[in-house]
């Protein structure tokens, strides 16, 4: 399944409204960022869990063109093997890098990046049942820094072999390591091609907790995930 989808014409909306309000404030630079107020801006929603903890299912993202990708960027693009499905990932290896998994953790070019222990992060289970899973704070090169989750100790893609990123591809990662099909699988992923990418990230604009609909809105009140409204992507 894709970490998203775009938004359709029911659910815009659903959510149209607050989306236009977020809009303008970047385009206003209401929040604070450095979003050109002339890019276009598209809306997405969370529909798995590759990306948590920085997405969660049933939230409604905001992303913008861009022109330039950064290592670090959360980005929206078409998936190579069919240029038609839409993911959402997190740029780790730029064009000419070399990356690799060992024992967990994220090597760039030979060296490992920076990585500190934070507490658990609680989500659901397949049975919605309160999950408490291993959550870490991972710094790149350059400074970009961000939470991730490793679910399972020795997880199927916590060892890979090295990969060279081609020149005009990028290498994304989900966030949630060891439940996201990205970049480390070649057959169904691979490395992203530039002219793949579709924008970035910007703003969660509507979060709701999962199993919720945004058509019961008499259930906002506590449904609604109000402490994420609004608040940049990391």
């Amino acid at each position: 399944m894709p970490a998203c989808r775009p938004t359709s014409r029911r659910a815009a909306l659903r959510s149209g409204a607050l989306a236009a309000v977020a809009a303008v404030f970047l385009q206003f630079g209401l929040i604070a960022g450095s979003t050109p107020a002339a890019a276009e801006l598209r809306t997405f929603n969370i529909v798995a869990t590759s990306m948590a903890p920085t997405l969660l299912i049933n939230e409604y993202v905001l992303v913008a063109e861009a022109n330039q990708v950064s290592r670090g960027d959360l980005v929206t693009y078409l998936l190579p093997k069919d240029n038609r499905t839409v993911y959402i990932k997190r740029v780790v290896g730029m064009p000419g890098d070399r990356v690799r998994m060992i024992e967990g953790r994220l090597h760039i070019n030979g060296a490992p990046v920076a990585l500190e222990r934070l507490e658990d992060f609680e989500m659901q289970d397949f049975d919605g049942k309160p999950q408490r899973v291993p959550q870490y704070r991972e710094t790149l090169p350059g400074g970009r820094s961000y939470r991730i989750l490793d679910m399972h100790a020795r997880g199927f893609l916590d060892n890979t072999q090295e990969y060279a990123v081609p020149a005009g591809h990028y290498f994304m990662m989900g966030d949630n390591r060891d439940n996201s099909s990205d970049s480390r699988l070649l057959a169904q992923h691979g490395t992203v091609p530039a002219r793949n990418i579709l924008g970035r990230a910007e703003l969660v604009y509507f979060s709701l907790a999962e199993g919720e609909s945004v058509w019961t809105f008499w259930r906002w009140l506590w449904s609604v995930r109000w402490s994420r409204m609004f608040t940049r992507v990391q």
